[in-house]
C-alpha cells in the first residue's frame, strides 16, 4: 500500500487529522492527487529535523 492509498483510507474515518506525506520519492507524485487525497505537507527525505518540528507545530496548533 502507498502512503496515498493509506491516506485514503484513514481519511473518511478522520476528516480534521492534519496529514504529512513524508516520501523519497516526492517527483513521481502527481500534485493534484496529492492535494485531493488531503495531504495538508509533503516532505522529502532526507528530513530536516527542524523544518519537521515548525511543520508539527504549524500543524498541531
Amino acid at each position: 500500500m502507498t502512503g496515498l492509498e493509506l491516506i485514503r483510507r484513514i481519511r473518511p474515518t478522520h476528516p480534521h487529522l492534519p496529514i504529512i506525506l513524508y516520501t523519497g520519492n516526492a517527483d513521481a507524485l502527481d500534485a493534484e492527487e496529492v492535494e485531493a487525497a488531503g495531504v495538508r505537507a509533503l516532505i522529502r527525505k532526507p528530513v530536516d529535523v527542524a523544518a519537521l518540528g515548525a511543520l508539527l507545530r504549524e500543524l498541531l496548533t
